[in-house]
This record gives C-alpha cells, sequence and structure tokens, in this order.
C-alpha cells in the first residue's frame, strides 16, 4: 500500500498544493484508455478517452465505456484490444463524465458528499491520465470540482524504489513490470483501464 498522507500531491487549483492528512480525503485508483498515442499526440484535439476504470477506497468500482469523437485507430486497438465497435454504443465523453464525477465523490455511506476531498490517484498520472483527462474536460467546456486532488505513483516510484534498467526489462517502472516484480506473475488484460486499476 502506498503511504499516501506523507506525500504531497497536486491540486486541480493552479499552483495550489495539499498534503493529504485529512481523513476525508477518499482515494480512488482510475485509469484512462484512449483512442490513439504514437499517431495521435495526446494534447491533439482528435485524442479521445474511450474508457475510464476506477476503484475507491471502499471497494466500489466503476467501469465505462465511452464514444469518441474519433475512430480508434488499429495501432492502439494493438494495444488495449479495443475496436470501433466496443464503443459504437457507448456514452459520449459528457455523459461517462457526469457518471464519473458523481462515482468519485460518493462517500463511505454511500451518499454524495461534494465537500469531501477527493484524491485521484494513477499510474503515469501526471503524464498521461491527468492530462488527457483535464483536455476532454476543457474541450467539452466541462469543469473538475476544486475538491480534485491528484497523484501519480509511477513518481512515487521513481523517487521511493530504485530499480535498474535492461535490456530485458527496459521499463521497469511500468505498471506490468512493478506487477511482475511484486507478485512474481503478469496481470490479465493490461491496457484495459479496469484491469490496470485493479493491478494498481
Amino acid at each position: 500500500n502506498i503511504h499516501i498522507i506523507k506525500l504531497i500531491i497536486i491540486n486541480t487549483r493552479r499552483g495550489n498544493m495539499a498534503s493529504p492528512t485529512n481523513s476525508r480525503i477518499k482515494k480512488v485508483f482510475f485509469d484512462v484508455e484512449t483512442n490513439g498515442f504514437n499517431y495521435i499526440r495526446k494534447h491533439g484535439n482528435r485524442h479521445n478517452i474511450i474508457q475510464i476504470g476506477a476503484l475507491d477506497q471502499y471497494g466500489n468500482t466503476f467501469n465505462e465505456m465511452v464514444k469518441p469523437e474519433y475512430p480508434i485507430h488499429s495501432l492502439s486497438t494493438k494495444c488495449h484490444h479495443f475496436t470501433n465497435k466496443d464503443v459504437d454504443n457507448a456514452n459520449d465523453f459528457e455523459k461517462a463524465y457526469e457518471l464519473f464525477n458523481e462515482f468519485i465523490f460518493i462517500n463511505e455511506y454511500g451518499e454524495l458528499d461534494f465537500d469531501q476531498t477527493v484524491c485521484l490517484i494513477a499510474h503515469n498520472n501526471f503524464g498521461f491520465d491527468m492530462y488527457v483527462l483535464f483536455k476532454e474536460i476543457q474541450s467539452k467546456g466541462l469543469k473538475m470540482s476544486k475538491n480534485v486532488v491528484f497523484f501519480d505513483t509511477l513518481v512515487w516510484f521513481k523517487t521511493n524504489i530504485k530499480l535498474e534498467y535492461s535490456i530485458s526489462n527496459p521499463r521497469p517502472y511500468s505498471l506490468g513490470s512493478l506487477y511482475v516484480k511484486e507478485f512474481n506473475t503478469e496481470f490479465e488484460n493490461a491496457h484495459d483501464a479496469f484491469s490496470d486499476v485493479k493491478a494498481l
């Protein structure tokens, strides 16, 4: 388990840092998959979220497919195995985000509590998940609560655990490599957002 209360995380308000020592901070592990990566730069308008997966500290789960504005590239399908047929009948991002936002603010009693602080935790959060989530929110004219903060487990591992890079393991800090190191086995359905969340 990550001792998140000892760390500093970035608040959605620019320049504001938050130390998550308050017991009311709710932890939510999340991950997103998108319609493209290499062929569509992550800051481009054609780069859309196609899946949001999440697991909160109470064991509640969220797994929502999202219909992108642009089709899923074949290279991305090879990575996460989702095709355009998988998202044909999915909600658009606006609806999926509405559902996700409600999910993250459900408290331990199963009630919506928008006054609590929510920490969204992801692996490579600052380099990808948080970035593309913000981009989608802003491009759709939506907003994120000022009570949402972010934490990146990739940064934590790189800061606190020294791992060796090698030809056989060129990405020792990837979620898959860390999982194998901890459990001596690979987790199923890597690059499925919900599977990645459960592994994390």
